[in-house]
């Protein structure tokens, strides 16, 4: 039998397994040095990518994390020209479908040169409940999101936090964010990320 990809070392770190999967491989890390080995691999890996902001845990692009994590899907308007992505462009993130819309709001983050920050919402006025945002007729949610300046692979992510969550607006972000970042560290609030490519200056 094949051993584990590391696609698949990193979605069981990042939880998103199905439960029969992540006791397969929790038998395998038992029985193979060498698969633990790869593990610590992958999880250095990890923490790399997220090194720039280390409070966050957010999973590689195309991957999601925590407890009923939906699958995301980028969508790109049909007018684009042959340069593809342009600075300033919009473009569409289909989360979902998502139960229990109503008990959760929408966190948007960017992976910048800082590492990652939430983008929005920046004022208590654009708190979003995840009901609000257009759905699809397959259930899914679409969030428009517009390209930054920053050329090459932007990664985006979507938290889905509670809706009754006490947000603090009176400190700033990194204090206002702090329960977010914990909920996302330990899976309870779910997480997914995105990536697009950004050619050119707009």
């Amino acid at each position: 039998m094949s051993q584990p990809s590391d696609e698949l070392l990193a979605a069981y770190l990042c939880r998103t397994l199905e439960p029969g999967r992540v006791l397969e491989i929790d038998e395998r890390l038992r029985a193979s040095a060498d698969l633990r080995a790869r593990l610590a691999l992958v999880t250095a890996r990890l923490a790399q990518e997220d090194a720039p902001s280390t409070s966050w845990f957010v999973p590689p692009a195309g991957h999601q994390r925590g407890v009923g994590a939906p699958e995301a899907r980028v969508q790109l308007a049909l007018h684009l020209g042959d340069g593809g992505l342009q600075p300033g462009d919009l473009f569409e993130v289909e989360v979902g479908p998502v139960a229990d819309a109503e008990a959760l709001a929408v966190v948007i983050l960017y992976r910048g040169a800082g590492g990652w920050q939430v983008v929005f919402p920046e004022v208590a006025e654009e708190w979003t409940p995840l009901a609000e945002v257009p759905v699809q007729v397959d259930g899914a949610r679409v969030l428009p999101l517009v390209a930054r300046a920053d050329p090459g692979h932007q990664a985006w992510a979507v938290a889905l936090v509670p809706v009754d969550l006490a947000v603090d607006w009176s400190v700033e972000a990194e204090a206002r964010w702090e329960p977010v970042r914990i909920g996302v560290r330990s899976g309870e609030i779910p997480v997914v990320t995105v990536e697009v490519v950004v050619s050119g200056v707009g």
